[in-house]
């Protein structure tokens, strides 16, 4: 039997199906436009939350440094807590943020809270509390690295602003494999071959009596660390390094300190580099004139120190002489050639009794032939 569906059942069967049709549509589309929006919003946010967590991983390793026994006494700290960060700036490769925080100290011998108090903070019993620091990170090989630090904002490197070195001179030193950029009219002294460094280079204003940069050149005969290398300065070089801090200069890791060497308060850089300190130190105000916290306001100390730059010591430069014990084989183990004894460093090591090169078995010897470092076959 053939039955077939009233026109009125029929009309409320397609009005039904719209209505849920229509619904769907509907429901489809906001679900789109909803995926069109919430990524951005999201993606601004994770943003926002990695760099505090960069931000708190960068300053923790920092500070977890000195909960190491290795670092000196007045250095040295129990424990920490980052109580907040904010992240201030951001560009492609580097961020500044600020960070509150305390440290539990170790109390020197006069009862005193070591170098910790320094800055800003304030005491209660072993601790020192919501000191503040303003820190630049910049990325490098694609992690990012604590590249200065502070107590006042300075301006971030990769911030692209206007190059105000663009007119200064270049100071060039092939020999320790370094140049900086100084303002044109500063003239430069240097001094060599001193019983404590290899050389001091001094850059300061027209009329001597304002801003002063000093270089030196440091022999590290054995071997140590720079945190090391700085206890051994601090006892027999010049003053105590005070509250160390980590910078990266011309993409090698160093330290920051402020000290007193004899009368003078300097602002000092040391950076470790193929067993050689390089120590950058600013002055200001003159020699006798300086006795408290550096102010540049002008900048030109950081402006300098971002031209710092570390150049590759030619072969040809390293073999240069005066006389025929400045020469030793290049390596510490069969040699193929001479060098100046300034490039090889110490040698510590236990060598094979096989004759492989020209100076094994008493073969040859290094001598200086017209001040360059050369094998004189035997």
């Amino acid at each position: 039997m053939n039955k077939k569906i009233s026109t009125p059942i029929a009309i409320g069967i397609i009005l039904i199906l719209s209505v849920l049709l229509g619904g769907f549509t509907l429901w489809q589309c906001s679900e789109i436009q909803k995926e069109k929006i919430e990524p951005t919003l999201l993606e601004n946010k994770e943003q926002t939350t990695d760099l505090k967590e960069t931000a708190q991983n960068l300053f923790s390793d920092y500070l977890d440094k000195y909960k190491n026994t290795d670092t000196t006494l007045n250095d040295r700290i129990k424990s920490y807590i980052i109580n907040d960060i904010k992240i201030d700036m951001t560009e492609d490769d580097c961020f500044g943020f600020t960070v509150n925080y305390s440290v539990e100290t170790l109390k020197d011998q006069n009862n005193n809270l070591t170098n910790w108090v320094a800055g800003n903070g304030k005491e209660d019993g072993n601790w020192v509390k919501n000191k503040q620091e303003f820190v630049d990170a910049i990325k490098e090989n694609g992690n990012y690295k604590i590249r200065e630090m502070g107590t006042g904002r300075g301006s971030i490197s990769c911030m692209g602003e206007q190059d105000e070195t663009a007119d200064w001179k270049t100071y060039s030193n092939e020999e320790y494999g370094f140049e900086i950029k100084y303002p044109e009219k500063w003239p430069i002294d240097e001094d060599y071959n001193n019983e404590n460094y290899y050389a001091n280079v001094t850059i300061r204003e027209q009329n001597g009596e304002g801003k002063m940069v000093d270089l030196y050149i440091y022999n590290n005969p054995n071997n140590l660390s720079l945190t090391q290398w700085l206890d051994f300065y601090d006892q027999n070089i010049c003053g105590s390094v005070g509250e160390r801090k980590p910078i990266s200069i011309a993409g090698v890791e160093g330290i920051k300190g402020a000290h007193y060497c004899g009368d003078s308060y300097l602002e000092g850089i040391f950076l470790l580099k193929e067993n050689k300190v390089y120590n950058i130190n600013f002055l200001w105000g003159g020699m006798e004139e300086t006795v408290g916290p550096i102010k540049d306001e002008e900048g030109i100390y950081n402006q300098m120190l971002s031209t710092f730059k570390f150049i590759e010591e030619t072969t040809d430069n390293m073999k240069n002489c005066e006389i025929d014990s400045d020469c030793v084989g290049s390596a510490c183990c069969h040699p193929d050639s001479c060098i100046n004894k300034a490039y090889r460093g110490v040698c510590n090591v236990f060598c094979t009794q096989s004759c492989e090169g020209p100076l094994d078995c008493e073969k040859g010897n290094c001598a200086c032939v017209n001040n360059k470092c050369v094998i004189i076959a035997k």
